[in-house]
């Protein structure tokens, strides 16, 4: 007779007593929480454009994954990270098991850390843009119309009417800048706009005389308004050279 018939205990009822303590280690045991690894981090280069539109960037990554077998392995894989208007350099984007894998099957996070490259007709500092524009001579005395290709690609027609466009002037354009960042309302930064009139290489003595008789009437800046308007200016650090695709009408 055995141990638990001599305890008149049915063995029938001595299975259904440990069969729930079985389920009960194997669940605490699934349960356990899967080891953390280290993030994997990798630069992500993105434009102005992408920055201020917004994007989906197919990015080819590699990294280690787990075969089944107890072992780890190198694969090159195709991910998608998007990319949201107004989100600026230095943040990072974050895909969740999408690192390295270990011979275990724990998988670590993948950071994107976003890094802007150098556009050459704007420049950014936090949710503002900069540029420099190009105008001629003629323009820049007589009037006539100004506009800047935007980062969205549209031709902007900038304000500048009839008035005198005077060397190093800023024009400030509010809601034309970069959009704010997960902001429901929808606001922009501002868009500071600096000119570069450009003076004709040489002139004719005919030329030369004309000028003189025709702007010899002509009220000039004095030195007092020359600082007001050097104050207004924006950095020349923040300035990129003169944006391509600004143009003025001759």
């Amino acid at each position: 007779r055995s141990f638990l018939q001599e305890a008149g205990i049915p063995v029938s009822h001595a299975l259904q007593q440990q069969q729930p303590q079985q389920q009960q280690q194997q669940a605490v045991h699934s349960k356990r929480p899967r080891q953390k690894l280290p993030d994997t981090e990798l630069a992500l280069q993105v434009t102005l454009e992408e920055l201020y539109n917004g994007a989906v960037k197919c990015v080819p990554v590699q990294r280690r994954k787990h075969d089944g077998l107890g072992h780890t392995v190198q694969v090159q894989e195709q991910l998608q990270v998007c990319v949201q208007p107004g989100i600026k350099a230095g943040t990072r984007i974050t895909l969740p098991g999408c690192g390295n894998e270990d011979c275990q099957g724990n998988s670590a996070d993948l950071t994107f850390t976003v890094q802007q490259q150098l556009h050459p007709a704007f420049r950014r500092l936090a949710d503002d843009l900069y540029a420099m524009v190009n105008v001629p001579l003629v323009t820049a005395l007589t009037g006539g119309p100004v506009t800047l290709r935007t980062l969205g690609g549209q031709l902007l027609q900038l304000p500048v009417k009839d008035d005198v466009i005077t060397p190093g002037s800023e024009l400030v354009l509010q809601d034309q800048g970069m959009p704010v960042f997960q902001d429901a309302a929808g606001r922009r930064g501002a868009l500071h706009v600096r000119f570069n009139v450009n003076f004709p290489s040489q002139l004719s003595r005919q030329q030369q005389l004309l000028l003189r008789h025709t702007l010899q009437g002509c009220e000039l800046n004095t030195s007092s308004q020359q600082q007001q308007q050097q104050q207004q200016h924006v950095h020349h650090a923040c300035l990129p050279a003169p944006a391509n695709g600004a143009t003025a009408a001759s």
